[in-house]
C-alpha cells in the first residue's frame, strides 16, 4: 500500500506514503498510510451543458524517520536532523527540475499493492502543508504534511461488484467554454431591394458571434504531450468546431456545446438569433422574409492567452440582402436657374460587400459594387424626374446628361457616381445648353435724321433741322450653344434658329460662326437691316 506520484517531466516515482522504506521509489516520505480525501466538482457552462470534471485531492499523513537517517538519541541534534530532513522532502517534492511543467501521475495503491487502484493522470500539486508539531514530540518525532492535488482525469480502473463502468472522456479539456450571438441594426447603413432605386429601402444589420474557452493541459501518455496537448490549443480547437461560414448563417444548429444532439431541440439560427421555427418572433425575419439576408464582410478577430490556457474568436458579419451585396447612398438636388431652367442632379455612392469567407483571401466587394451600378445607373432619369415632379417645377425634364461624373476604388470596393438633367428646350437640336441673344436697332423707327447747319457768330450753336426721316432698323441675334457628345461629327447649323428672328423684308448684312468639335462649343451672329 502506498501513495505515489510520478510527475510527467521527470521519469522518477515520488513516494507520499504508506511505506516503511522508499523501495521501489526514488525517494520521498515514509511513515504509516496516509489518510486521503476526494472532492469531485462538475464542470458546466451556464445553461447546465457538462464540460468535465474537476477533482480535489488532500493526502495527509504522518513522515516517520527513515531508519537510513542516523537518529541517535544521544547524540545531540540527531533526532531533530532527520525529522527536518523528511520536512525537506515534503517542501522540495518534485522541485528536483525546472520546469517540473506541474503536472503527473497521483496512484493511491490498497495493502499488498491490489487492485482499484485510484488513478488521476493529470494531477497537479497544488500546494504542501507541514502543520505546527505537537507539543509533546518537541519536534524530534513525526512530520505531519498534507498534499493539496488539482486532478481532471481520472484513470482508475474498478473491478469491484457494483461498479457503473470506466470514466469516459470529454473530446477537448476545458475548464470554462462560451458562445454569444448579438444582432445589431446598422444605422444609415442602407440598400434598395434588388439594386432597384425605385423600390423599398431595407436595413442592414451587424451579426457578432464570440466563442470563448480555457483549456487545460492534455497528456496522451505519462510523460508524452497530447499533439494537441497544450492548453490553449484544447481552448483552440474547441472553439474552431463553433465557428461559422458566411453560407452557414440560416442553418440550424443542433447540437450543444459539446457536440450533444440529444438535448439540444430549439435548433438556433444565427441570422434571426431565434429558434427555427422563430417561436420568439423578437427580431426581424431575416432568414425567410423578404428580402432574405445573408452575410458579407466577414471578418475574423483571433485572441490567445498562452499562459492562462485561453483562446477567443470574435466574428462579424454585415448582413444584406442574398445576392446584392451592396449598400447605396443616392441624392437628388434640385436647383430652379429662374433666368434659365430648372436643374437635377442625382448622386450616388455604392460600398460594395465582399461575399467570400473569412479564410478566402479574395476579394470580391468591387464586383458587387460594379453589379449594383449597372442597375442603378439605369435609373437615374427615373430618380430624377420624379424629383422634379415633387419640387413643383412646371416644365419637363429632358433625357439628356448635361454633367457627369464617376469614380471608383478597387481598394474599398466603391463607385461615386453623379449625373446632372435640366428643363431647357433648346431650339438647336442636340444642344445641351443654349442661349440666343437678340439685339434691335431702331425697330419702332424712332430714331430721327437731322441736318446740322453750323452759322457763323451764331453762339448758341449750329441750325439742327428735322429732315422727316429715320435711319435703318437692323436685328442682330447671336446664338451661343454647347452640344452633346454624339452631336459634335459635324458643324451644326446655327440658322435654322436664328432665321427664326429675321425680320420681313429684311437684308442679312453680316454673318460669323466658330465651332469647336472637341469641347462642342459653338457661336454663330447674324445681323439683317430693313426699313
Amino acid at each position: 500500500m502506498a501513495v505515489t506520484y510520478k510527475p510527467h517531466k521527470s521519469t522518477k516515482t515520488l513516494l507520499i506514503g504508506g511505506q516503511s522504506l522508499t523501495t521501489g521509489t526514488d525517494g520521498g516520505l515514509v511513515g504509516p498510510f496516509p489518510r486521503f480525501s476526494i472532492d469531485r466538482e462538475e464542470i458546466f457552462t451556464g445553461d447546465g451543458t457538462y464540460l468535465g470534471t474537476k477533482f480535489a485531492i488532500q493526502i495527509t499523513g504522518i513522515a516517520t524517520l527513515n531508519e537510513n537517517d542516523p537518529q541517535d538519541i544521544t547524540v545531540k541534534g540527531q533526532r531533530q536532523t532527520a525529522v527536518q530532513g523528511s520536512a525537506l522532502t515534503a517542501v522540495q517534492f518534485d522541485r528536483d527540475q525546472f520546469p517540473t511543467q506541474g503536472h503527473g501521475i497521483l496512484e493511491i495503491t490498497p495493502y499488498g499493492g491490489g487492485s482499484n487502484v485510484i488513478k488521476f493522470s493529470d494531477a497537479r500539486l497544488l500546494s504542501v502543508s507541514l502543520p505546527e508539531q505537537e507539543e509533546q514530540e518537541a519536534g524530534v518525532q513525526t512530520v505531519t504534511y498534507t498534499f493539496s492535488f488539482e486532478a481532471y482525469k481520472e484513470a482508475s480502473s474498478n473491478s469491484s461488484a457494483g461498479s457503473t463502468g470506466s470514466p469516459q472522456q470529454p473530446t477537448w479539456k476545458l475548464s470554462s467554454a462560451e458562445e454569444t450571438w448579438e444582432l445589431a441594426e446598422n444605422e444609415g447603413t442602407l440598400f434598395y431591394q434588388g439594386n432597384d432605386p425605385e423600390n423599398d429601402l431595407r436595413k442592414t444589420y451587424t451579426l457578432t458571434h464570440t466563442v470563448s474557452a480555457v483549456g487545460l493541459r492534455k497528456y496522451a501518455s505519462h510523460g508524452v504531450l497530447d499533439d494537441k496537448g497544450e492548453a490553449w490549443r484544447q481552448a483552440a480547437e474547441w472553439v474552431k468546431t463553433r465557428l461559422k461560414e458566411s453560407t452557414e448563417l440560416k442553418n440550424p444548429t443542433q447540437q450543444d456545446l459539446t457536440g450533444d444532439a440529444d438535448f439540444w431541440k430549439s435548433q438556433f439560427v444565427p441570422i434571426t438569433i431565434d429558434g427555427y421555427d422563430r417561436g420568439l418572433a423578437i427580431g426581424p425575419d431575416l432568414k425567410d422574409g423578404s428580402p432574405s439576408y445573408r452575410g458579407y464582410n466577414h471578418v475574423r478577430q483571433m485572441s490567445s492567452d498562452l499562459g492562462g490556457g485561453s483562446y477567443s474568436v470574435t466574428e462579424t458579419w454585415l448582413l444584406c440582402e442574398d445576392d446584392i451585396g451592396a449598400t447605396h447612398s443616392i441624392e437628388i438636388s434640385v436647383e430652379d436657374n429662374k433666368e434659365a431652367f430648372v436643374s437635377v442632379s442625382v448622386s450616388a455612392t455604392i460600398q460594395g460587400l465582399n461575399p467570400n469567407s473569412y479564410t478566402n483571401t479574395a476579394v470580391g466587394n468591387f464586383e458587387k459594387a460594379q453589379q449594383a451600378f449597372s442597375v442603378i445607373k439605369s435609373k437615374t432619369y427615373a430618380l430624377a424626374t420624379t424629383a422634379y415632379t415633387n419640387s413643383g417645377a412646371g416644365g419637363a425634364l429632358r433625357n439628356i446628361e448635361t454633367t457627369k461624373s464617376y469614380g471608383e476604388n478597387k481598394v474599398s470596393g466603391t463607385i461615386t457616381y453623379s449625373v446632372s438633367y435640366n428643363d431647357l428646350l433648346p431650339e438647336l437640336e442636340g444642344a445641351i445648353t443654349e442661349n440666343v441673344t437678340i439685339n434691335y436697332d431702331n425697330e419702332d423707327g424712332s430714331n430721327r435724321v437731322i441736318a446740322k447747319i453750323p452759322i457763323i457768330g451764331k453762339t448758341d450753336g449750329p441750325i439742327i433741322q428735322d429732315m422727316s426721316t429715320t435711319t435703318i432698323k437692323i436685328v442682330s441675334a447671336t446664338l451661343d450653344a454647347v452640344m452633346d457628345r454624339p452631336n459634335r461629327t459635324s458643324k451644326p447649323n446655327g440658322a435654322s434658329v436664328l432665321d427664326n428672328y429675321k425680320p420681313p423684308s429684311s437684308f442679312q448684312q453680316s454673318k460669323t460662326e466658330s465651332w469647336n468639335p472637341r469641347t462642342g462649343a459653338y457661336n454663330m451672329s447674324i445681323s439683317w437691316e430693313y426699313n
